[in-house]
């Protein structure tokens, strides 16, 4: 009878315990979801050094040598805004001669200091975050230096610099290598205003007027983001 009872009790074990784990919560799969995020390679303050070349209209071609440092705001790992000043050595010079009754005027210039404050809008592709496409625009400026020299009947020297100002625009590429080095090639044009040079060398005064001057500057730049 104990026999039966425990055969019993053994089937009933049997018919209740899959009813009762179909009311236990079951366990879900779940699938993980990837999803890409480019690196912010162009965030942050930075400086660094440059060199390349200039050559204006009348004046001969020249290097260029200086630094700068700015700052840049990556948005959505895409679109970067920075702002930017440098300032360098230039060695950009033009001369031009007249001469009248017998006297022969021959003035110099030579764009001693070259500079820069421009602000920047780059685009960095998604499939490619070490690379940033950029324009620049802003303000150039640039300290002359004016030498005058008279020969014939009448001989003598003067010298007089001024700083002239005007806007630029350009546009480069930039690339990232490691965390916190970049390099870039970019290209601007500056515009300056013509403006008039007076030197004495007695007994007369000489006066010279320098027409507008368009500057094309092509560089090549190393930076450290800090």
């Amino acid at each position: 009878m104990l026999k039966r009872i425990c055969m019993a009790a053994a089937l009933a074990a049997v018919v209740v315990m899959p009813a009762f784990a179909s009311d236990l919560p079951q366990k879900r799969a779940y699938s993980p979801i990837y999803q890409q995020v480019s690196a912010d390679y162009w965030s942050g303050l930075y400086a660094g050094v440059n060199i390349g070349g200039a050559w204006a209209t009348g004046m001969s071609g020249g290097f260029l040598a200086g630094g700068q440092l700015g700052w840049n705001k990556q948005f959505d790992n895409l679109i970067v805004l920075g702002l930017r000043t440098e300032l360098g050595y230039s060695g950009v010079k033009g001369s031009g001669t007249s001469c009248l009754s017998g006297v022969c005027a021959t003035e110099t210039a030579k764009a001693r200091l070259f500079g820069s404050t421009v602000a920047l809008l780059g685009y960095s592709p998604a499939s490619a975050p070490q690379w940033l496409l950029y324009g620049v625009g802003g303000l150039a400026y640039t300290n002359v230096k004016y030498d005058m020299t008279l020969s014939g009947a009448l001989t003598g020297t003067a010298s007089g610099n001024s700083w002239k100002a005007g806007p630029l625009v350009g546009g480069g590429v930039g690339y990232a290598f490691g965390r916190n080095w970049s390099i870039s090639v970019e290209y601007n044009h500056a515009w300056f205003r013509g403006d008039t040079q007076n030197f004495t060398i007695p007994p007369v005064i000489v006066t010279t007027t320098n027409p507008s001057t368009g500057v094309n500057i092509v560089k090549l730049a190393l930076n450290y983001r800090f």
